[in-house]
Parts: structure tokens; C-alpha cells; sequence
């Protein structure tokens, strides 16, 4: 590395110091411009991992009807070959039936991404219109 000595002037010593300086400058200003670029490139990949993650992979409850708990209920005894002859409970979320527990022990809850539509429930289900017939039936009587 050259020295400077600033108090002889001479043109080719000048030259030498004004070279190491700009030397030393640029090579801390590539250094500082390589950490943003790693620092801007990083953001990016963050927010791309978290698009992904939002699109692709974060899901929340959806409501079920009668019909499709019925549904669901019913596939469940016929693939596992459950004997319970009742729900134990059901699971609600915001005053909403969303999944339900078998005396089983087999637990499901109705669950989507949150960039899918949600679907909603009809409120003219048949199995909702039976139960109520027969509740009236049962009261007239």
C-alpha cells in the first residue's frame, strides 16, 4: 500500500494518493451496494414465500348445512365402520356449525383456502324442512 505524504508535492506521489483513496472509496461503495441488493433481493423472496403461503396454503373454517353434516357424517360411518349411532358434538366457530366430533373419537371441521369463495349455506335444506315437519307433527298431535 502507498503511503501519502501530503507535504511533498510532487506529481507522481499525488497521483499514487489520489488513486488509493478513490480505490478505497469505490470498493466501499460496491460493498454497500451489494448488501441493499442482498437486502432487496431478500424482501422479494420473503414476499414471494408469503403470496405462496397466502394463495396456496392458509385456510379458514366454512360453515356447513344440515345436509352436508348429514353427509359427511354418514361417508365417515361407512368408510371406518363406525358404530356410534350419534354425534358426540359439534364444533362451532361464530355461532356457525362447522365440523363435529364422533363418539370415535374421528373429529372434522369444514375447511377452505381463504382465496376460495365462500359458499353459502341454502336455507331451504330437506333435511332441515323434514325435521321441522316432523317436530310439527309431533306438537299437533
Amino acid at each position: 500500500m502507498i503511503r501519502c505524504n501530503y507535504f511533498i508535492f510532487t506529481e507522481v506521489k499525488y497521483e499514487n494518493c489520489r488513486t488509493v483513496s478513490n480505490r478505497k472509496y469505490y470498493t466501499e461503495k460496491a460493498e454497500q451496494n451489494m448488501l441493499v441488493g442482498l437486502l432487496i433481493m431478500g424482501l422479494w423472496a420473503a414476499l414471494a414465500v408469503y403470496c405462496f403461503w397466502y394463495f396456496f396454503i392458509a385456510k379458514t373454517v366454512q360453515p356447513l348445512t344440515l345436509d352436508e353434516l348429514a353427509l359427511i357424517w354418514q361417508l365417515h360411518k361407512q368408510h371406518t365402520g363406525c358404530a356410534s349411532s350419534r354425534i358426540h358434538s359439534l364444533i362451532e366457530s361464530n355461532n356457525e356449525v362447522v365440523g363435529f366430533k364422533c363418539d370415535c373419537g374421528y373429529e372434522f371441521k369444514q375447511r377452505r383456502l381463504i382465496t376460495q369463495r365462500i359458499s353459502k349455506p341454502h336455507s331451504d335444506s330437506k333435511l332441515a324442512t323434514k325435521s321441522l315437519r316432523k317436530t310439527a307433527k309431533v306438537k299437533n298431535h
